[in-house]
């Protein structure tokens, strides 16, 4: 009898431990499937702040240092370690014709992967063959769409998950060099990102309870031995970090990271508002499920999950003193869900041991107490499980990032990857969203928020921690102009940049989805513009000009016909075929005089509508159109440019066409100048 009931338990086991194994790959299978679908639904883009890191280990994996640009050591990356990691990526993804973008998410997916195995390794010393509470362990990360979404972005935070698991794992295995072994993964955590610190000194902390806790039987034997093991990961793990803090502050020339001094360097700054707010909505977007790793408390006796509690604690009371972040999804307190997984899938343990109790089983009938224990602890953790998936997509970064700025994020991708084929690597622009600019553009990037920008980061700010995060100190306008950049991205620097040198280009393709940006003008002291051939608009009308229909019937004009929009970048009078009474409605042609072609170039500015054909402007020479533009549907003016070299000598006409009578149905056309090369 003893021996069936002994065969019995061993099946019963080896049916567990064989749940366990399949309740893990299902669960990696799924977390994986999830993340690569909201990378292809986010159009295989990732954020910006990825994109720095990618730019930095692309820097290192070519020969030019841990820098953004080239002779330039500013640390404006918080995940040394993560960074690292994606320098030989960028050659695998070279070496097998991929993008390395692709590579990079399929890297930090990958981490994600192992973090789930390391969860049910951690999982399985704490509760055995137990299905319950790692199903919940489990099902939190897989279906918390912030774990999911935040993988697919490339970015470090399940990279410090994976080093604090690694760390437990380590702690607690039966390895012969389990000291060293912990002692370098400690060091790896706030190599990972600067904030795991506070994991290391939880770990301390817990680890030196344990280290008393023999004391009070006065076993100091025991005492004497977990000092030891203590001390040696410890000595391993300081020697480790020492060595590359030393190195880093010898290499950029200040102790703590560039953006450390941008978010919170101010004798003035204060987070904590938002911080909390911060709090507060990870807290709704789970239906406060982390608040029931509170009952995980009473049974913390395990080392283990007494350090993940202490870290949870200090790293969320970190978190809202430094104001946490702005990207949905709580990116800061994704490497937490691990741990917040394990406390809960411990509360359904510690309960499901109570319920087990001889005293217990007695007054509740054996049979009944295992029974109600299976039916509430399934119905707990699926009631749960499913509402965190619903909550999350309404109120998650699925709907609030992946959804909501998926176009917008293709858009700067394009835009990027446009100029890139229309400039060269030693080029400069001044830019917001430096990631994209340094990545897809491949240009040198002065940082309007200072990221990489050590003259940025260090400027004192009276408010700061009272905005968006990140986003409260900027280059001001005479820093980026004396470092000469060839173009402005606009919509960051405030002004107009003419007198600087500066054009307006809105000569970006329509598909790109940008209005254009600011060019520095190569041409001004190469040659000089010839007033005498050259249309500068003004109030009265040049001789010779004719008009038919009637788009045409108030030309010249200074101000927006109403009903029209404001238009950007006008000086004086221009020439605009918006009806004053018709609108969009009106068509018609202007015709200049014929005139000399005297110039090399001619440049002109253009707004409006979008149709090259008949929405236009037009050189016609020699009977023929050999030049035309056309707007960008936009009422900001921007210029562009024909080569008339070839026609120097010959007449010329200028020739303004409205043949569209819907939307953006007209056009606006200013300071027709011909520029004259030095010679």
């Amino acid at each position: 009898m003893s021996a069936g009931v002994e065969l019995s338990a061993e099946r019963r086991a080896r049916v567990r431990r064989a749940g366990g194994i399949a309740l893990v790959a299902l669960a990696v299978v799924t977390a994986s499937a999830l993340s690569w679908r909201w990378f292809v639904e986010y159009h295989r883009n990732v954020v910006d702040d990825a994109l720095i890191s990618m730019v930095y280990a692309r820097r290192l994996a070519t020969g030019d240092g841990l820098v953004f640009n080239p002779g330039e050591r500013v640390e404006g990356y918080t995940n040394f370690l993560w960074t690292v990691t994606l320098a030989p990526v960028y050659w695998l993804s070279r070496l097998m014709h991929g993008e390395f973008v692709d590579w990079c998410v399929g890297a930090s997916v990958l981490v994600s992967a192992i973090d789930l195995g390391l969860v049910a390794l951690v999982a399985r010393r704490l509760w055995g063959d137990r299905i319950l509470p790692l199903a919940l362990a489990l099902g939190w990360c897989v279906l918390d769409n912030s774990y999911t979404v935040w993988a697919m972005m490339a970015l470090e935070g399940h990279y410090v998950a994976l080093w604090v698991l690694a760390t437990l794992a380590a702690w607690t295995s039966s390895l012969r060099h389990r000291e060293l072994a912990t002692g370098l993964c400690l060091a790896a955590v706030p190599m990972a990102r600067p904030d795991g610190a506070l994991f290391v000194g939880a770990f301390a902390l817990s680890e030196a309870l344990h280290v008393l806790a023999p004391l009070v039987k006065r076993d100091r034997v025991l005492a004497a031995r977990r000092l030891r093991a203590l001390a040696l990961a410890g000595g391993v793990a300081a020697a480790v970090f020492g060595a590359y803090f030393a190195w880093r502050w010898r290499y950029y020339g200040w102790p703590l990271p560039n953006t450390y001094y941008l978010k919170l360097g101010s004798s003035s700054f204060d987070g904590t508002k938002r911080g909390l707010e911060y709090l507060k909505g990870f807290l709704d977007e789970r239906a406060d499920l982390p608040l029931l790793a509170l009952l995980a408390v009473p049974f913390l006796r395990n080392a283990s999950l007494r350090t993940l509690a202490l870290w949870v604690v200090v790293h969320l009371v970190y978190v809202a003193k430094v104001g946490g972040d702005f990207y949905p999804g709580h990116r800061f307190l994704v490497p937490l869900i691990p741990a917040l997984a394990l406390l809960v899938g411990h509360a359904v343990f510690a309960f499901g041991d109570f319920a087990r109790r001889p005293r217990v089983a007695h007054l509740l009938g054996r049979a009944s107490a295992s029974g109600a224990l299976c039916a509430l602890s399934a119905l707990y953790v699926g009631g749960a499980l499913s509402e965190l998936w619903a909550i999350g997509v309404k109120k998650g970064p699925i709907a609030l990032e992946i959804r909501a700025w998926r176009h917008k994020v293709d858009e700067q991708r394009r835009y990027m990857s446009w100029l890139a084929r229309h400039s060269s690597p030693d080029e400069t622009i001044c830019v917001g969203d430096v990631g994209s600019a340094g990545l897809y553009a491949n240009l040198r990037v002065i940082d309007y928020y200072g990221v990489i920008d050590a003259y940025v980061a260090h400027q004192e700010s009276p408010l700061l921690g009272r905005g968006k995060a990140g986003h409260e100190k900027t280059a001001d306008v005479d820093y980026v102009l004396s470092r000469r950049p060839k173009y402005i991205k606009w919509g960051y620097l405030p002004g107009v940049f003419w007198e600087h040198g500066y054009y307006f280009d809105t000569s970006i393709p329509m598909d790109v989805g940008m209005l254009g940006l600011w060019v520095r003008d190569d041409l001004r002291g190469r040659g000089h513009v010839d007033e005498a051939h050259s249309f500068r608009f003004g109030e009265a009308r040049y001789e010779g000009w004719t008009t038919s229909g009637n788009a045409f019937e108030a030309w010249p004009t200074n101000r927006p016909a109403p009903r029209q929009m404001s238009i950007s970048y006008a000086e004086g009078h221009f020439v605009s075929s918006f009806h004053p009474a018709l609108g969009d409605r009106a068509v018609g042609r202007l015709k200049s005089a014929p005139f000399l072609l005297v110039g090399d170039r001619i440049l002109l500015r253009v707004a409006g509508g979008h149709e090259p054909d008949l929405l236009r402007v037009s050189l016609i020479v020699g009977g023929e159109r050999r030049f035309s533009e056309t707007g960008a549907r936009s009422e900001t003016l921007g210029r562009r440019e024909w080569d008339v070299s070839a026609f120097k000598g010959q007449t010329a006409e200028l020739e303004i066409v409205d043949e569209v009578t819907g939307s953006w149905g007209h056009l606006i056309v200013d300071d027709v100048v011909q520029w004259v090369a030095s010679r």
